[in-house]
């Protein structure tokens, strides 16, 4: 860190930010409806403090939708579901619901062991059942060969089975 005291001399110092009472884990959550109405609900927890590795294990996840009124309207609990590893401070996990509606919001909350204490830490996240953009690729034309830096021309038909938008 470099400074200037009142008086305009230099000052050159380092120091240790230290986070206190952070929650090792963070949540994020995905929620994909295909067009047969199989939603998918797609969760990943991230390490949020150095040294924290990813957990294998999501001891309890509990899913709730609310009303506009605030009325439980649906809900789910599901325990001791397997995480996968992405890297060392991410994992992630699957479940499939087919009760589940387009735009439907979702609030979730997942348990999972503290790595360095062994505790149990809940971390929680909001989301919406979105459309999953089915694609289906049914036809491709693209020419036989091309030369190095030559502009050709190709073409990719699909077809679009669940009706979501599609976004290039």
């Amino acid at each position: 860190m470099f400074a200037e005291n009142s008086a305009g001399a230099p000052l050159r110092g380092t120091d240790l930010v230290e986070l206190l009472n952070c929650p090792p884990y963070g949540l994020t959550i995905t929620t994909l409806q295909d067009a047969a109405g199989k939603t998918d609900f797609y969760f990943r927890i991230n390490s949020l403090v150095p040294d924290f590795t990813a957990p294998t294990l999501a001891e309890e996840i509990v899913l709730k939708s609310f009303n506009l009124s605030g009325k439980l309207t649906w809900t789910r609990t599901v325990k001791n579901t397997p995480l996968g590893t992405i890297d060392a401070t991410t994992s992630e996990g699957m479940l499939g619901f087919s009760d589940l509606s387009h735009l439907q919001t979702l609030s979730a909350r997942v348990q999972v062991r503290n790595g360095k204490t062994g505790t149990p830490e809940m971390s929680q996240a909001d989301g919406k059942v979105l459309l999953r953009p089915d694609l289906q690729v049914t036809g491709w034309q693209a020419p036989n060969s091309a030369k190095v830096r030559q502009v050709t021309k190709s073409e990719l038909q699909t077809d679009q089975s669940s009706g979501s938008a599609l976004q290039l």
